[in-house]
């Protein structure tokens, strides 16, 4: 079995957790429990990920390199070292902040299983097989409740190893009044003086054309009401049926900026604010004549400010927007009509046994004021509130929903227009949605093997937490009073111990190099030469005042491999070495514990805990949430009113369905809502349903 003590990354807890059960299990042909491996004949290796099965081509040519890379590591013949540099290289660089002392913060879990532990042609042999398990903490995803879907849904993403320099996603959908639809959203990079990516967005059906192309950028800051920006520019076409055979079309350019500030008191509260502007004409056909408020085919120009809040918890998310319109056709004033929208949503989850019980509620409201009535001044139909079965977002991006017209899907797309004699589509509406989903069937993203050992999770749960720690250790390195502050001050009076300790120990160690079977005589080495050689040169550092006492206290420091070592050539905790390690690791915790104390740290790790919240969450998501394909069956409970209205105010609709999702590839919902207050010429319900194809062709 191979060492796990040289390990000084997030990988080494997992690994520790899955060592005893990383060989099969003995009584299998072929087992390799409790043989050695050291110097077999490597017969085979292989690399698996848990995207494996999504046939993706990216991952298909990440595992192929690697692969590659780590048979050259490896060699003919197995050795422990050689393992340990193959993981090495698979997990990439040890957990460390980067230069900017700032996230992102990557680490990767790797498993190693040896089979085939056979004498062929007289030559003892293994076969070898890693598991490799990415995963990244992104510099700002995860808190608004729009993420969410994207987390459960898209785990490649979510773990790091989905580069996007090329999508293309076929999307799809049904509702009466369009029939069936299909579309697309795709996607390249391309940098050019702050444009980062062109977009196209299409649907289309024998009813229904849209067109969305788009440039776009986003950018970072380190100021607490920016933390980051993106701006979208473009072309945006809409032609679309309403009420039983009007039509209403709208064509122009529009220009849109959204941001949000860092996470707000260490918590998942964040703040969001934007603006947009557009012109373009907007026509229709098929509606009632006349009418105050209403303006026929019209030009249209328009600026819209939005903000909001969202916050995300560990089981919810809350997102609370409102945006105001001024609009002008150059038929009336300056101002033809203001309409505002106010977007409420909240988001329950839990997951049992990675089963997802999920609970979505959502209300929205939309209401013109000050609108123009005298004869062809007004609101354009296509501006105005129509209720239907298809979500419509006010701004252009999936990062961010305030719908602009109601959903209620018991209704074909549009049909609902309010009083029914106007024909002219309402001038306010209010809706409420509830959507809740139960999981009863599901394939984990990760291996089920691995989700049972309690110890691998455990500890898998600890990997922010470490994450945090380093953060905060740089944070508080870069600060010009952390030298002065007594708690450091006192906990550099602790270095002559250390180094009284490490002296003391040394010629015990040193007389190991004769005794030392050749087994574990490269691990020896190296750690003579990577922790008892490097460490003295660590304490004169720090004394000098080149480098901060944090080189020495945190938990992945030299001196802290340097008791690992020790603790793996012990016999005992009574021999030599073992009391050595445990005398040094009390000195390493004693000040660790000092420099956590001080005024300097809790400053520091107040800044990493806000920086990390967002990490904590993409690695619960990946680890405890996140399925390679689930079935669930759907309620759905819709009311809505658009005003003014003739007959029943309010409209209900209520229906189920079915859910499932496909990992990083397809999302299917599927079904049927009843029209509670059924009117003349309307039906008895709708039937709902969604298609989203996520990075089939990524690149």
């Amino acid at each position: 079995m191979r060492s796990l003590g040289r390990l000084p990354r997030i990988a080494a807890a997992a690994l520790a957790a899955t060592a005893a059960w990383a060989q099969t299990p003995a009584n299998e042909p072929g087992s390799c429990r409790g043989l050695p491996l050291e110097g077999r004949a490597i017969r085979k290796v292989e690399l698996g990920t848990p995207y494996d099965l999504l046939h993706l081509g990216f991952v298909r040519k990440l595992t192929e390199r690697q692969l590659a890379e780590i048979k050259t590591i490896l060699g003919p013949r197995y050795s422990d070292a050689k393992a340990d540099a193959a993981i090495a290289h698979l997990e990439g660089d040890p957990l460390a902040p980067p230069a900017s002392f700032g996230p992102p913060i990557s680490g990767s879990v790797v498993r190693l299983r040896s089979s085939g532990c056979e004498v062929v042609d007289g030559t003892p042999s293994v076969d070898l097989e890693f598991y490799f398990i990415p995963a990244r903490i992104p510099t700002f995803a995860g808190f608004s409740l729009e993420s969410r879907e994207k987390e459960t849904t898209d785990g490649a993403v979510a773990a790091g190893v989905a580069p996007r320099r090329a999508w293309f996603s076929p999307s799809g959908g049904y509702s009466a009044s369009t029939q069936f639809f299909g579309g697309l959203s795709a996607g390249m990079e391309r940098p050019w003086r702050g444009v980062q990516s062109l977009n196209l967005e299409a649907n289309a059906s024998g009813r229904m054309q849209t067109v969305l192309a788009s440039a776009a950028g986003s950018y970072e800051a380190k100021r607490p009401w920016l933390q980051r920006a993106e701006f979208q520019a473009g072309y945006e076409y809409r032609n679309e049926p309403a009420l039983d055979a009007a039509r209403m079309q709208a064509a122009g350019g529009f220009a849109e900026y959204r941001a949000a500030s860092a996470p707000l008191g260490g918590g998942g509260t964040v703040l969001r604010y934007g603006f947009a502007g557009q012109a373009g004409l907007r026509q229709g056909t098929g509606f009632a004549a006349g009418g105050g408020g209403v303006a026929p085919n019209t030009r249209l120009g328009s600026l819209t400010g939005f903000a909001g809040v969202t916050r995300r918890d560990a089981r919810q998310a809350l997102a609370v927007s409102y945006a105001g319109q001024a609009a002008r056709t150059g038929r009336g004033g300056a101002v033809d009509y203001t309409r505002h929208f106010l977007d409420a949503a909240h988001s329950w989850w839990a997951f049992r046994n990675h089963h997802p019980i999920e609970i979505d509620t959502r209300f929205s409201l939309g209401q013109f004021a000050n609108l123009c009535r005298r004869p062809g001044c007004g609101a354009p139909a296509a501006e105005r509130f129509f209720a239907g079965n298809l979500e419509q977002n006010l701004l252009r991006s999936d990062a961010w929903m305030i719908r602009r017209q109601p959903l209620i899907r018991s209704l074909p797309f549009n049909s609902y227009g309010g009083a029914a004699l106007l024909r002219q589509g309402g001038e306010g509406f209010r809706a409420l949605n509830l959507t809740a989903g139960f999981g009863v069937w599901r394939k984990t993203l990760i291996p089920e093997d691995l989700l049972r050992q309690k110890d691998f999770m455990q500890r898998i749960d600890i990997l922010p937490e470490t994450a945090t720690r380093l953060l905060a250790s740089a944070y508080a390195n870069e600060d010009k009073e952390f030298d002065k502050d007594p708690g450091v001050i006192a906990a550099r009076g602790l270095l002559a111990n250390v180094r009284q300790e490490l002296n003391a120990i040394r010629p015990a160690w040193d007389a190991l190099a004769s005794s030392v079977g050749a087994l574990r005589t490269e691990e020896y080495e190296s750690c003579t030469a990577d922790q008892f050689d490097v460490l003295p040169l660590d304490l004169d550092d720090v004394e000098e005042g080149k480098k901060r006492i944090t080189l020495l206290g945190n938990r992945t420091s030299t001196m802290a491999l340097t008791i690992v070592c020790l603790q793996a050539f012990s016999t005992g905790p009574g021999d030599p070495l073992g009391a050595s390690a445990a005398r040094l690791r009390a000195a390493r915790e004693e000040i660790e514990r000092a420099v956590e104390k001080t005024a300097v740290f809790q400053r520091a790790r107040a800044q990493a805990d806000r920086d990390m919240a967002i990490g904590k969450n993409t690695v619960r998501t990946l680890f405890h949430e996140a399925n390679l394909i689930s079935v669930s069956p759907v309620f759905a409970f819709d009311a809505a009113v658009v005003r003014p209205a003739t007959g029943p105010a309010w409209r209900y609709g209520v229906g189920g369905g079915g859910r499932v999702t496909v990992l990083s590839t397809v999302r299917l919902t599927l079904g049927y809502a009843v029209n509670v207050r059924r009117q003349p010429g309307e039906g008895r319900g709708a039937l709902f349903f969604e298609l989203t194809i996520l990075d089939l062709f990524g690149r």
